[in-house]
């Protein structure tokens, strides 16, 4: 066809077993697109609004690593009435044939695959299973970025027509055999969970480190393919390479186990212990035993092993030099100086921040000059272009200008645009102040945010990390900057699928903040209602309930009921009662969240969207579609 829909075909892509890939031009915006049209029809009204449903999920799937899906429709009856996605456009090779290609070792292939890993994560917390994951659905871009392809478009097209097997009515297999899991091939589909994913990345890691897949069904009959994929042992990766044997052989070996409570939990508990290898740092698929941690430390740090017996000798000298400094008062005229300098500066910058945004970000906003009402976003957008070089003589206050742009943005879920001025912030404050100044990792602290939102989940903990290590220094263990900080890295910690970390760190902030700013301060109920989230992540659903049940109604009496914070908690407590199968209960607490969430915070926020998905996920278990 010349067009379909909206969209002026080009070229066709490729043709594969689901269907047709065209490479299509989309007249606004213009852009180059992958148009996809399958080769399945929706037969029936409900089949219909259930493809609706899946689009609207899939497109709001939004990370680095996934290919995003901008629009989804069905043909016209002339050609075929067939459903179709509209696709980022991605030029790349699969996985397998860019590691082969870029002659990468196994550490360049295990990065990779904790980058898959990653944004199978994203997805998996908005709720939607791969069902197909394999090195042909994972293209690896010119700078190296693996983006993964056909996120849930098998079960948008197959899920209603799916029978006691891993076959649809018109005989085709929902995945592909060597990938699959056993559940997979032996389970409907409504059995399955985000463990089959895991399952696919360890066929996948596998794949890529060996050269080969773990299952040989090349050639074999359909039912002897899949009698070979559910009993066959698999034999050891370090049998193929003795570099692999060790840590390498049981992480990909656990992502391998059939039973899938012996699976990592979670893609990013996989990608946790791919990075802790890489970094020379023990597993958490190994049971750990004290020679084993030595073992990874003087790994890690060679020369601090071999030069023990030194250090101790320079801490006996160093250790009375280093006491008197620690207790050496400062003079009180010096205190009272340096304290009258900050005072005037803080002033300064105040009146600085204050007269911009008064001339220019209110200004801005005056509807006399635009002709219409204007968006928080677009005033934002006038008031940054206004910063140029004004402030070029002040970084300090460009630096407060910029932070305070940064989080506004964040706050509106903008963390694209957020980024850039948190980054030139913390870049002029860290010249200007210092590394260790408080206002250097506030700066610091508010930028490991944003990537942590924009999926660098990493980054933004090495980041939090360091920021903690700076207000520490500067301020000490219980200021509310730092228990903010750890608050934060509690919350990467709990999103990397290391849980118990999580865990401990919040236990200890919720103390903290208890001993110093009270025991229903807004903010230790937040830490709360964080810690119930992650019991519920650990399967620990009898505790968890407790601690939501009670921090919501401590936030509904402090707060108020459409405050944010209490919308958050509401929206897991709504998320255990359905995983608890108390479907009534979770289905009247999470469409009451869902109401007030936008009218407050609008339909685009991300906690609004997340509730909308909970939701959404209930109803499709409910087969409700309408």
């Amino acid at each position: 066809p010349e067009r379909i829909g909206r969209y002026r075909i080009l070229s066709v892509l490729g043709e594969g077993g689901m269907g047709v890939v065209y490479l299509a031009e989309q007249d606004h915006p213009k852009r180059q697109v992958a148009l996809k049209v399958l080769r399945s029809i929706l037969p029936t009204d409900q089949a219909r609004r259930r493809f609706d449903f899946e689009a609207q999920v899939l497109g709001r799937l939004q990370h680095p690593g996934i290919v995003q899906v901008y629009d989804a429709g069905v043909t016209e009856p002339q050609h075929g009435g067939q459903p179709f996605f509209v696709l980022e456009r991605v030029t790349g090779k699969p996985l397998t044939h860019y590691a082969a290609e870029q002659r990468l070792d196994a550490r360049q292939r295990l990065a990779l695959l904790a980058e898959v890993c990653d944004a199978v994560q994203h997805a998996h917390e908005r709720g939607v299973i791969h069902r197909d994951l394999k090195p042909a659905n994972i293209l690896v871009d010119e700078a190296g970025r693996p983006k993964v392809l056909d996120f849930g478009i098998a079960r948008a097209v197959h899920r209603d027509v799916q029978g006691a097997g891993p076959q649809t009515d018109a005989g085709q297999i929902v995945g592909t055999i060597p990938y699959m899991s056993p559940e997979q091939l032996s389970k409907t589909a409504d059995a399955l969970d985000t463990r089959s994913d895991i399952y696919a990345l360890g066929v996948i890691g596998y794949e890529l480190l060996s050269g080969r897949a773990p299952y040989d069904v090349q050639g074999k009959p359909l039912a002897e393919a899949i009698r070979t994929v559910a009993e066959s042992r698999i034999e050891p990766l370090g049998s193929h390479d003795r570099a692999l044997r060790g840590d390498v052989e049981t992480v990909i070996a656990k992502a391998l186990e059939r039973e899938p409570d012996r699976r990592y939990a979670s893609a990013a508990e996989l990608a946790g212990d791919i990075r802790r290898f890489l970094a020379d740092e023990p597993i958490v698929a190994r049971p750990p035993s004290a020679a084993y941690h030595f073992r990874k430390f003087a790994r890690r740090n060679t020369a601090a092993v071999a030069a023990v017996g030194a250090l101790f000798a320079v801490i006996l000298v160093a250790a009375p030099v280093a006491t008197w400094q620690a207790i050496r008062a400062r003079s009180a005229e010096r205190l009272a100086r340096e304290r009258l300098a900050q005072a005037e500066r803080s002033a300064a910058i105040e009146r600085a921040v204050n007269a911009f945004l008064n001339d220019d970000l209110l200004a801005a906003a005056n509807p006399s000059r635009l002709g219409r009402g204007v968006t928080v976003a677009e005033v934002l957008d006038r008031a940054a272009e206004k910063i140029g070089d004004r402030f070029e003589a002040e970084p300090v206050v460009e630096a407060a200008v910029r932070y305070t742009l940064g989080n506004t943005y964040a706050a509106l879920g903008d963390y694209e645009k957020a980024r850039p001025h948190l980054e030139r912030s913390l870049a002029l404050r860290t010249e200007a102040l210092g590394m260790a100044h408080p206002e250097t990792a506030s700066a610091m602290n508010s930028l490991a945010g944003v990537h942590w939102k924009l999926g660098r989940i990493e980054q933004g903990a090495q980041m939090w990390t360091r920021s903690i290590e700076l207000q520490r220094e500067a301020l000490g263990p219980d200021a509310p900057a730092v228990l903010d900080s750890l608050s934060n890295l509690a919350i990467a910690y709990r999103s990397q699928g290391r849980y118990a970390q999580a865990a401990e760190l919040l236990e200890d902030t919720i103390q903290r903040r208890g001993r110093t700013q009270g025991e229903e301060h807004p903010k230790r109920l937040l830490d709360r209602s964080h810690f119930g989230s992650t019991l519920m992540s650990m399967g620990r659903m009898e505790q968890a309930e407790p601690v939501l049940e009670s921090t919501l109604a401590a936030q509904r009496r402090v707060l108020h009921d459409d405050h944010p914070d209490t919308l958050r908690t509401a929206n897991a407590l709504g998320l255990l009662y359905k995983q608890l199968r108390r479907a009534d209960e979770a289905e009247s607490l999470l469409a009451d969240t869902l109401e007030r969430q936008r009218r407050v915070l609008g339909d685009r926020h991300d906690d609004t969207l997340a509730t909308m998905n909970n939701l959404a996920i209930l109803y499709d278990d409910q087969r409700r579609y309408d």
